[in-house]
């Protein structure tokens, strides 16, 4: 299920977007859960209480984002002054680093939002890399230990684009990704407050061979020209459970993270019944309507959670008039999940 909206059983959990402080781009989260609306319905609250007998942090049961065992609707923001080594920054990039602080993560936390959405360089983070920085994995961990400390929930996203600090990206995962998902398992897999994505907004279209790739991998060519290996989303999920970590994991869709439609199955080695993955969306298109939302994610949110890990309303993907309309469409869709 949607994290807050779906399918009349399941339930999705919306977010609005947060005023943010300097630092942070605007994020809204939408868990697919299939009790979502109990959370918001007086009448249930006592039924809420009664099921809080899960295991503490993020956990998925079902279509169900749960946090310490109660079905949850994430509130968010998404913190950018982490996405790169200090000396391969640029652009707005450079303000947000300076910014980011306890403060500014408070003032998240004052607006309403409980969870932030961490994006951290795939190069900056892989020891292979001509960007690897051991003083930014430091900074990455002290970071996410920061906002645990505040009571925020985390997501932690691996960036390849240029913010990321280099222009050439493979368009989905590589064998960097799948060494820096080995250090961040075993940085983060003793706290279930954590979640990760593992992959920011894959490049490829949704055709049935790139879900294929997407899944299993294969060879591909960077933006620059050059080849590269892609590693499948599932080498990443065994990866990640291998080192141990049982955190909930975020499954990026295709077409830059816009679809879920035609996903071939990911399987969860550590949790075969009840899968410990999620799966991401960006920016829910203003202009297509329900139809366009069940077919991207709203059908799979009936039996998986999704989160929405990327949106605002004033999307340069919708820059049109009836925004403020359409993002009230979206939202009430999402919590009708």
């Amino acid at each position: 299920m949607l994290n807050g909206v779906l399918r009349p059983r399941s339930a999705v959990t919306a977010a609005t977007p947060l005023r943010s402080a300097r630092g942070p781009l605007l994020l809204a989260l939408v868990t697919c859960l299939v009790a979502a609306l109990a959370l918001a319905w007086p009448g249930d609250a006592g039924a809420a209480r009664r099921r809080a007998t899960g295991p503490p942090g993020v956990t998925v049961l079902g279509s169900e984002l749960l946090k310490n065992g109660v079905p949850w609707i994430p509130r968010g923001v998404q913190i950018v002054g982490l996405v790169a080594p200090d000396n391969a920054l640029s652009g707005k990039y450079v303000a947000a680093h300076q910014n980011f602080s306890a403060h500014e993560l408070s003032q998240a936390v004052a607006d309403g939002a409980d969870t932030v959405r961490f994006q951290v360089s795939n190069f900056g983070l892989d020891p292979d890399s001509t960007i690897y920085s051991p003083a930014y994995v430091r900074e990455v961990q002290n970071g996410v230990e920061l906002a645990r400390s505040l009571g925020l929930s985390v997501i932690v996203s691996v960036q390849a684009e240029g913010p990321a600090g280099l222009n050439s990206r493979c368009p989905v995962p590589d064998t960097g990704t799948e060494r820096v998902w080995t250090e961040l398992a075993s940085m983060f897999g003793g706290d279930p407050g954590v979640m990760f994505e593992l992959y920011n907004e894959p490049g490829l279209n949704a055709t049935a061979r790139n879900w294929q790739i997407w899944l299993n991998g294969g060879s591909l060519t960077q933006n620059n020209g050059q080849p590269c290996q892609a590693v499948g989303v599932q080498s990443l999920v065994d990866v990640i459970r291998a080192e141990g970590a049982g955190n909930v994991i975020i499954i990026p869709g295709l077409s830059g993270e816009l679809t879920l439609a035609g996903m071939p199955a990911v399987v969860d080695p550590s949790n075969p019944a009840n899968p410990q993955l999620a799966y991401g969306i960006h920016y829910p298109t203003l202009t297509g309507g329900i139809s366009r939302w069940n077919k991207a994610f709203g059908n799979l949110a009936a039996v998986h959670p999704v989160v929405i890990t990327e949106w605002d309303q004033n999307s340069t993907h919708d820059c049109i008039a009836n925004a403020p309309t359409a993002s009230t469409l979206l939202l009430g869709y999402l919590m009708s999940k």
